[in-house]
């Protein structure tokens, strides 16, 4: 096919397929070589009556590839409304077959849109039985502009138990320049038997990974991922909800993501559960939504969001970890940051409910902080809220201690003089309402709260999670959600001037700039806000 006009391949079916075979090439239902293409509403699989296919290796020790579209491609390519459903890939010996919904490679620029893996209504409906990765949508170009935008990939179940078969709803791997989004896909119920040990990156089950990313901008906003599953009895593995380690030039953002039900069933305390793994780049975070933890009682160690690398910014984020009757020693965080790189932590809400049995020893942290001394390098911190309120919760860790209450980790950290450790009042938490699918942790309008007008706003955060204008409400509020709520006033006023410079005058001074603000209000009247001085030469 030709780069300067696309060849379209549009409505096309493919299914009822069965192959054995000893091959070890690459086999798709769809393959693009060279050139730009545009394909539509393509059904691969039982998609409408179609029927199902079902791919055998037959050869021992062979490794293949089987993909419902596998591109090569060196132009431009446009993959649309293309369905990859009852597609099952398996071996008759001790081959194995790395399986993709959708492959996209080379150096072709690719727009990945409105596509479904898999089907929200057929439970394993793609499934891989042998020990190489599982993954819906795979990209690695080196291509300047590139779109994955509302895909859905849902109940995509790998079956092998070794070691070597990671489960991946969205990958992007390899790539080394030009710019890439990642919006508003749906990721849901994928499940695995694999006994994967990695951490970070090599975790059995991840929603969305990047690994080492694009060089100019990147992008992952508004998805949604729920139910991550890995059925492993016994052995030490993990899920993360989104994995995000970028060259990065200061452009990258994540936000608005939600992320709910990652669930382990195995016996192991080395088991992990993270929302958000921040491991490389520079990237703003803001507005996501995390909420995990919900109805596992074993020794797990869960973190909403781990600050594990990188230079970050964290606006505006809510995390909660729930769970209860929790045995073993395990920590827990709703955050985590272990760098002692750059880092801005403000607006947010940080929440650890989850609660020890009568056995149990783990402690259950709002927020924990690399750094040994007070104020420490990189860190800034304030207008955030720090929650615990269960058996064995501490608010935070900070220089090798337990900090128990915001008092003392002013002292020790020197920062959070303005942040709160009061129930922000969640809709739902623990997902109890009748026909509550995951958990809600918007804030309850109908109760007061302290989150409102509570933060600082941030000049670079227009929207909340639900892209309602901040400006429209009060954009101040803690956490991702933003509206006119009730007040709880819990905090002290913010209080902004232009600090005095350093003179020999001993003339009058104005001080500049000064904006007093306050959830319920400043007294302009009888009782009017001071300012206290002292001079140098007094004791």
């Amino acid at each position: 096919a030709g780069t300067d006009w696309p060849t379209y391949i549009n409505s096309n079916r493919v299914g009822n397929i069965q192959i054995t075979t000893t091959n070890s090439s690459v086999h798709a239902g769809i393959l693009l070589l060279a050139g730009s293409f545009e394909l539509v509403e393509n059904f691969i699989g039982n998609v409408n009556g179609n029927g199902s296919i079902d791919f055998v290796l037959a050869s021992p020790d062979t490794t293949a590839v089987f993909s419902g579209v596998h591109s090569v491609a060196n132009g431009m390519v446009g993959i649309w409304a293309t369905f990859v459903k009852e597609v099952y890939v398996s071996t008759s010996s001790t081959g194995a077959v790395t399986t993709y919904g959708i492959f996209a490679g080379n150096s072709a620029s690719y727009h990945i849109e409105y596509n479904s893996i898999g089907a929200w209504d057929l439970a394993d409906a793609v499934t891989n039985s042998t020990n190489k990765p599982l993954i819906g949508i795979y990209i690695d170009t080196n291509s300047p502009v590139n779109g994955v935008i509302g895909n859905s990939i849902c109940n995509i179940t790998h079956l092998g138990t070794s070691t070597s078969n990671p489960l991946r709803g969205i990958w992007m791997n390899g790539i080394n320049s030009g710019a890439f989004v990642a919006n508003y896909n749906q990721i849901f119920k994928l499940t695995s038997f694999s006994s994967i040990p990695g951490t970070g990156s090599s975790a059995s089950i991840i929603g969305i990974s990047l690994t080492y990313g694009f060089k100019n901008i990147m992008g992952v906003w508004h998805n949604q991922i729920d139910s991550l599953i890995n059925l492993s009895p016994t052995a030490p593995v993990g899920i993360i909800g989104i994995y995000y380690n970028d060259f990065s030039n200061g452009n990258d953002l994540v936000e608005s993501n939600r992320i709910n039900n990652l669930i382990l069933y195995t016996s192991s305390s080395s088991g992990f559960i993270e929302g958000i793994m921040a491991n490389g780049g520079t990237v703003q975070y803001q507005n996501n939504m995390v909420a995990i933890g919900h109805d596992l009682s074993k020794d797990y160690s869960i973190t909403g969001i781990h600050d594990a690398g990188g230079t970050n910014t964290y606006y505006f984020n809510s995390v909660f970890i729930s769970g209860h009757e929790v045995d073993g020693a395990n920590p827990t965080y709703a955050f985590y940051s272990v760098t002692t790189n750059s880092r801005i932590i403000k607006d947010n809400i940080f929440f650890n409910s989850r609660a020890n049995s009568i056995s149990g020893a783990g402690k259950h942290y709002a927020v924990r902080y690399a750094g040994t001394v007070a104020n420490p390098p990189g860190l800034t911190s304030d207008f955030n809220l720090f929650r615990v309120d269960g058996e064995g919760g501490v608010m935070g860790y900070y220089n090798s201690a337990d900090i128990s209450t915001m008092a003392q980790w002013r002292l020790a950290t020197q920062h959070d003089n303005n942040s709160i450790s009061e129930d922000p009042v969640f809709m739902d938490p623990e997902c109890i309402l009748p026909g509550a699918a995951y958990p809600d942790i918007h804030i309850d309008y109908n109760s007061a709260t302290p989150v409102e007008n509570a933060g600082s706003p941030i000049s670079t955060v227009y929207e909340d999670y639900d892209t309602q204008p901040r400006d429209w409400y009060t954009p101040s509020d803690i956490g991702a959600d933003c509206d006119d709520f009730q007040t709880d006033d819990q905090s002290g006023p913010l209080i902004l001037y232009t600090p005095l410079i350093k003179t020999g005058s001993t003339t009058d001074r104005d001080l500049a700039d000064v904006l007093i603000t306050d959830a319920t209000g400043i007294e302009v009247s009888t009782f009017l806000p001071r300012i206290y001085y002292k001079r140098s030469t007094d004791g």
